[in-house]
C-alpha cells in the first residue's frame, strides 16, 4: 500500500471503513477469512468455531490439488496456522487441538496434491512449531492429563509425508532433557527388537525408531547419541552419513568433532562437494586458518573459475590478493590466446 492511501486509511472514518469491509466481503474466500477472524477475536467460542469449520472444509475436500495450484493452498494452510497460533496464549489447550486436527489432514491433502515445489510441507511443517507452542502453554496451565512422550512418540511413528519429522528435535522445552533421554532409550529397544526381521513392515518401524533417536539427539544437541544413531544401524558409515554427522556437529559449533569425521577429506582432490564446505565451515570454526588457505588454494588451482577464485579471495592477506588477481587475469588472457584461434575458424 503506498504512502497516500495508508494515509487516507488512517484518516478514514469508522462509518468509511465499516462500509469498505462490508464491500468487500464475500468476494473472496481468503479475504473473508481475514475479515471474520479480526472481527471474532473477541468472541474466542465463536473464532474456534470458525477455524473448526475451514479445517473441516479442507478434511473433506477431495478435489486434487495441481503443482500450479499447491502455492495457493499452502497460502491458505498458512493462514490457517496464522489464526490458530493467535489462539495459543488465550487457549493453548483449544489451539492445540485446532493444530492438531490440522496437522491430522496432512496424508489426505498430500495423496491428493502435487507438491512437487514442497510448498503444502513446508505449511505443515510451520503448524508442528504452532502444536509445540500450544502443548508447552497447555501443560504450564496445570490442566494437561496427557502423556507428551506418548503423544510425540506415536506422531513419530504416523509420519508417511514427514509432516512431523521436526516434532522431536523441537522438543527440549516440552519434554526437558529427563524425558527425552528415556524416549531414546525407548527407540533403541524398538529398533533392536525390530531391526533383524525381514518383514517390510517391521523395517520400516525400526528404520523410524533409529531416526527416533537421531531426533532425541537432534534436541538435546548430544554428539555422541547422534553418532550412535548411525553407527548402531552402519557400523562403517557411507561418505553421505559421514557427511551427516559432521554437519551435525558443527551445528553445535564442535569443530574438532566434525573433522574426526572429515579426515578422508583433507587430502582430497575432489573439490565443489558437500565436504568441501563442511571442512570449509570446520576450519573457520576452529581458527584454522592456514589449512582453509591451502584449501581454498589446492580448489582454485584444479577449477580456476570465477566462483572459485572469489572463495581463494576471500581468505588471502589483503597484501596477497592483488597478486592473485593479476594472476587470475593473466590466466584468463591466456586460455582466451588459446581459443581464440578456433572460434575465428568456427565463424
Amino acid at each position: 500500500m503506498d504512502k497516500t492511501l495508508t494515509r487516507n486509511l488512517e484518516q478514514a472514518s469508522e462509518t468509511l471503513l465499516v462500509d469498505i469491509i462490508k464491500s468487500v466481503y464475500g468476494i473472496n474466500n481468503e479475504v473473508d477469512n481475514r475479515i471474520e477472524v479480526a472481527l471474532l477475536a473477541p468472541e474466542p467460542e465463536k473464532l474456534i468455531k470458525q477455524l473448526t469449520s475451514r479445517i473441516d472444509d479442507i478434511r473433506l475436500d477431495d478435489g486434487f490439488i495441481s503443482y500450479f495450484s499447491a502455492y495457493g493452498f499452502s497460502t491458505e494452510l498458512d493462514n490457517l496456522v496464522d489464526d490458530i497460533a493467535g489462539l495459543v496464549e488465550v487457549s493453548p489447550e483449544q489451539a492445540f487441538h485446532l493444530i492438531d486436527d490440522l496437522i491430522d489432514t496432512h496424508e489426505e491433502v498430500q495423496n491428493r496434491a502435487d507438491d512437487s515445489g514442497g510448498d503444502i510441507g513446508t505449511s505443515y511443517v510451520r503448524a508442528v512449531d504452532i502444536w509445540l507452542q500450544a502443548a508447552l502453554l497447555w501443560q504450564k496451565s496445570g490442566h494437561c492429563t496427557l502423556n507428551w512422550p506418548e503423544e510425540l512418540k506415536q506422531r513419530h511413528y504416523n509420519n508417511d509425508y514427514a509432516a512431523w519429522d521436526e516434532l522431536i528435535a523441537g522438543s527440549y522445552t516440552l519434554l526437558g532433557e529427563a524425558s527425552l533421554r528415556i524416549l531414546a532409550e525407548e527407540f533403541e529397544a524398538e529398533y533392536l527388537k525390530l531391526s533383524a526381521s525381514q518383514s517390510d513392515g517391521c523395517k520400516y518401524r525400526a528404520s523410524s525408531a533409529r531416526l527416533g533417536i537421531q531426533a532425541v539427539a537432534e534436541a538435546l544437541g548430544d554428539i555422541g547419541l547422534y553418532e550412535h544413531s548411525v553407527l548402531i544401524a552402519y557400523p562403517e558409515p557411507n561418505n553421505r552419513q559421514q557427511e551427516a554427522i559432521a554437519e551435525f556437529c558443527l551445528k553445535q559449533k564442535n569443530a574438532t568433532a566434525a573433522l574426526t569425521w572429515l579426515k578422508a577429506y583433507e587430502d582430497c582432490s575432489l573439490f565443489g562437494n558437500r565436504a568441501t564446505e563442511l571442512l570449509v565451515k570446520a576450519y573457520q570454526l576452529s581458527g584454522q586458518k592456514d589449512k582453509l588457505l591451502a584449501l581454498r588454494q589446492k580448489e582454485y588451482d584444479q577449477y580456476p573459475d570465477f566462483s572459485n577464485l572469489q572463495a581463494l579471495l576471500d581468505v588471502l592477506p589483503e597484501q596477497e590478493q592483488v597478486t592473485a588477481r593479476q594472476a587470475a587475469a593473466e590466466n584468463a588472457l591466456l586460455c582466451l590466446s588459446w581459443m581464440l584461434p578456433d572460434l575465428q575458424q568456427n565463424n
